[in-house]
């Protein structure tokens, strides 16, 4: 507010906006001067500013400006008001949602709208959880916090929200594959433990197929040595996100700015752009 006033200095123009009936002015409203005379009511839409003061406000006009209905529940409410403005035809363009509480509704009526391909701009923003470049990044950070913990890593590769180098051809195993191969490996958590872990996992994948091929079972074999090869691209892939992230120095910190390096190289190069949305994330 101090800003805009020293900018403008004797030319600032502070519009006044419709008053509130039944409420005090919040102490912190910019001062408007007079506001003139009040137009006159002329619908029921217009009564809406004696919503705290019902009791004097005009007669309702009755004119279907105002149409109020209930719903169970925050995703009914949308759904509710989506059919609604079909039914009766309203162009996208001409309408707007107003409601109480973003984190209750935000985040159902972007879903509901990309899901039904409708246009929808937020005054806000959208949050960056509502995107899966978003979601991506988070879950990055979220394992780094978490002392590497292989759980969350294993829902960034699930999620099917982060690429690398290769993973196009048909031979490479996919997030799931992934996500199963690190629950199964006894990891547990710490940067440390990734390459021995999964080491040690290769090692008794390839005796195992070594096992096989003696006793005639050839089906096995190629079971054992195919999950040999995908634990040893899981291990690449791991001790390559972790050269992301540099190591704490004795006093268990680590250095900022090439922490910012690494976490804009995951984004460069290792999260999927899924949508418009996901590429204006990550620029």
């Amino acid at each position: 507010r101090e800003f805009v006033e020293k900018l403008c200095g004797r030319d600032l123009i502070v519009v006044a906006e419709d008053p509130v009936n039944g409420l005090s002015t919040p102490s912190d409203t910019w001062p408007t001067g007079k506001a003139g005379d009040q137009p006159k009511c002329n619908s029921d839409i217009e009564r809406l500013k004696w919503l705290f003061a019902s009791k004097k406000a005009p007669p309702p006009f009755k004119d279907g400006t105002i149409e109020i209905f209930n719903a169970i529940g925050y995703r009914n409410e949308v759904r509710e008001v989506l059919r609604r403005i079909c039914a009766d035809k309203i162009t996208v363009d001409d309408t707007e949602l107003i409601y109480t509480n973003s984190e209750s509704y935000a985040d159902l009526i972007y879903s509901l709208c990309e899901k039904l391909k409708i246009q929808v701009t937020f005054s806000e923003g959208i949050g960056s959880h509502m995107t899966s470049a978003g979601r991506t990044m988070m879950g990055f950070l979220l394992w780094i916090k978490e002392d590497f913990g292989e759980i969350y890593l294993r829902r960034v590769f699930e999620s099917s929200g982060i690429e690398w180098e290769g993973w196009s051809k048909a031979d490479m195993p996919g997030g799931t594959t992934l996500g199963y191969l690190l629950r199964t490996s006894g990891l547990g958590w710490g940067r440390e433990r990734y390459s021995l872990v999964l080491e040690n996992k290769i090692k008794e994948a390839n005796r195992a197929a070594t096992d096989f091929r003696k006793e005639g079972e050839d089906e096995g074999a190629a079971y054992q040595e195919t999950k040999a090869r995908n634990l040893n691209i899981l291990k690449k892939i791991c001790e390559n996100l972790l050269k992301l992230i540099p190591v704490k120095d004795k006093d268990g910190k680590i250095e900022f700015g090439k922490f910012c390096e690494g976490c804009v190289m995951f984004l460069d190069k290792h999260v999927k752009k899924l949508g418009e949305n996901d590429v204006v994330f990550i620029e």
